[in-house]
This record gives structure tokens, C-alpha cells and sequence, in this order.
């Protein structure tokens, strides 16, 4: 395969009225771009230049909102410095600035904005880190793969985390034994990243995992997490699962298994469903709602009919809209 060769500018302000100019030459060679640099002269226009230099000082202005103003004006904008901008952005006080910037880079898919985000991924920082994942998660998978597959390694949860929902919607299967690794982890935030993860890539090895986890493991929003990978994994061979899952001590966990079961066409959550139905919760009478409308029978249609008069309007709108639909 041919190589592409990409001739990029960055542009960086050497004084207020000056600018040097250096051209990144990115030859794409499998999963990495490689660089080299050489100094050229000049070819912005008078005008570009002095439109880069209004930028920079408003980037690097001690209002704050100032700052924040610039870097949206860039990141939407067709500035061909704009990528330079933003990295003056990211060298920068304030985080929020900063997080702003990153996440810009990543509308920017190109050699240049390529370089900033990698220099991000050793912030001492672990939001700036994490964003920088973010935003590398929109470049091509062949080319940052990499990337997302040495963050996983990473001393925080919050960067450990992007890192798995980037493997997850890239389809990095090469991170399969990370993944099936953070299924063990102690940590809540990193199991349920890595389950939505082993969901969406339909990971066969990490369903015997899920299957435990759904019923034993301490954070109900993790066996919630850990019964929908098994509905996914699993597929109809899970059904039991699922099932008994409806005996959780947690209404809301039993009720996602209801849910779950009623897409399949078991009705095996009805009562559950039916209990729901007058919680004092008005998010479960909700989600009740949503599971008796699966079921054709009786007294699914009377429970959903003494719904329309919920104290919670959100309940009594999706009752009586869904009502009429079904018809």
C-alpha cells in the first residue's frame, strides 16, 4: 500500500508581531504517523496573521471568559492555525479552558492535532489525560489504536475508563484480556466500563463473568450493568439469569431484568412490573410503565389504565401517549 503524505503547518507566535512557521511532514505507516520537521518561511497572509495574533491574546488573557469565548470561536471555526491555537489553549490556566481545547482537537482530524493529543496523553493531570482519549477516540482506529490500548494502563480510573469505552466503540479487540482483567477489578466504575465493553464487542469469554456478577456482586448499578451483558453475550441461552435476577433485593436491578425478559417475549417479570406500579418512586412506576407494555393481557392493560392517574406527570403522559399507540 502506497504511503499518504500529509504536509502540515503549525504556526506559533514568536512575538506579537512576529510568527515562525514549521511544516510536520505525517507519513501514515500502519498505526503510527511519523514525523519530521524543517523550517520554512512564512506564507500566511498579513491579514491571517494579524487574526492569529488577536487569538493568542485572547487564549492567553486573565479573564477567564475570555479565554473561554476564544476557544470556542476556534474550535468552530476554519482557521487553518487553529490547531496551534488550541495547543497554546492547553498549555494555558484553567481546566475548563483546557478541557475545552482538547476536546476540540478532536474535531480536527489531521497529523497535527494528532501530535497535541498524543503530547496530552502524559498530562500530569488525569481529566486533561482522559479528555485527550476522548478526542483521540474520533481518529481512525489504525492509527491511535496504540494509543488506547497503553492508557489502559494508566494510574487512574477516569482515564482507564475512556480508554474502554474508545476500545469498546473502535472494536479494539485486542484489549479482550484488559477487558476480562477489569471484570475482576474491585473498583464499580471500572467493572461496569469494562462489562459495557465485553456487551458491545459481544465478548464470548467474558460472559461466565457477567453471569456472577449480575447476581452477586455488591453495586446494583453494576449488576444492572452485568445483566445486560449477559442478555447481549448470552443471548436467549441466558434467559436463567435473567430470571433470577428478578429475585434482587434492589427493585430497580429486578425490574431491569423484567425489562430485558419482555423484549424477549417471556413475561416471567410481570408481577415484578406490577410492584413497580405503585412504588413511592415515580422513576420505577416509569419504568413499570415501559415493561407492561409489552405484556397483552388483562390485567397488564388495568394496571397501565389506573397509571393515567399518577400523581407524576411524566408517568401519566407516557402511559397515556403509549396507551394510544398501542390501540
Amino acid at each position: 500500500m502506497g504511503k499518504l503524505i500529509v504536509v502540515l503547518f503549525l504556526v506559533s507566535a514568536v512575538s506579537a508581531q512576529e510568527i515562525s512557521k514549521t511544516t510536520y511532514t505525517a507519513v501514515e505507516s500502519s498505526a503510527t504517523f511519523e514525523f519530521s520537521s524543517s523550517t520554512v518561511p512564512p506564507v500566511y497572509t498579513p491579514s491571517q496573521m494579524r487574526i492569529y495574533n488577536e487569538y493568542l491574546k485572547k487564549i492567553t488573557s486573565p479573564v477567564d471568559l475570555a479565554r473561554r469565548q476564544a476557544v470556542y470561536e476556534i474550535i468552530h471555526s476554519t482557521l487553518p492555525f487553529a490547531v496551534p491555537l488550541l495547543e497554546e489553549a492547553i498549555k494555558g490556566k484553567g481546566i475548563y479552558v483546557r478541557r475545552m481545547a482538547i476536546s476540540g482537537l478532536g474535531n480536527f482530524i489531521n497529523g497535527e492535532s494528532l501530535a497535541v493529543l498524543r503530547n496530552c496523553l502524559n498530562d500530569k493531570t488525569a481529566i486533561i489525560r482522559a479528555d485527550s482519549v476522548r478526542a483521540l477516540a474520533n481518529f481512525p482506529k489504525e492509527i491511535i489504536q496504540p494509543d488506547i490500548l497503553r492508557m489502559l494502563d494508566d494510574k487512574s480510573f477516569i482515564v482507564i475508563k475512556e480508554a474502554l469505552e474508545a476500545v469498546s466503540s473502535l472494536g479494539i479487540f485486542e484489549a479482550k484480556d484488559k477487558i476480562l482483567e477489569f471484570l475482576k477489578n474491585r473498583s464499580p466504575i471500572l467493572k461496569a466500563a469494562a462489562l459495557d465493553a465485553a456487551a458491545e464487542m459481544k465478548i464470548p469469554e467474558a460472559l461466565s463473568y457477567a453471569r456472577k456478577i449480575a447476581l452477586k456482586d455488591k453495586s446494583a448499578s453494576v449488576r444492572k450493568k452485568a445483566l445486560l451483558a449477559v442478555s447481549q453475550i448470552g443471548g436467549a441461552e441466558s434467559l436463567d439469569v435473567l430470571k433470577d435476577a428478578l429475585k434482587d433485593s434492589d427493585l430497580d436491578v429486578a425490574l431491569e431484568s423484567a425489562f430485558i425478559l419482555a423484549k424477549n417475549f417471556d413475561p416471567a417479570g410481570e408481577k415484578i412490573a406490577a410492584k413497580a406500579a405503585v412504588s413511592e418512586n415515580p422513576q420505577l412506576r416509569l419504568k413499570a410503565a415501559k415493561i407492561l407494555l409489552f405484556y397483552d393481557d388483562a390485567d397488564s392493560r388495568e394496571t397501565l389504565k389506573k397509571m393515567l392517574k399518577d400523581p407524576d406527570k411524566s408517568v401519566r403522559e407516557f402511559v397515556r401517549n403509549n396507551m394510544e399507540v398501542t390501540k
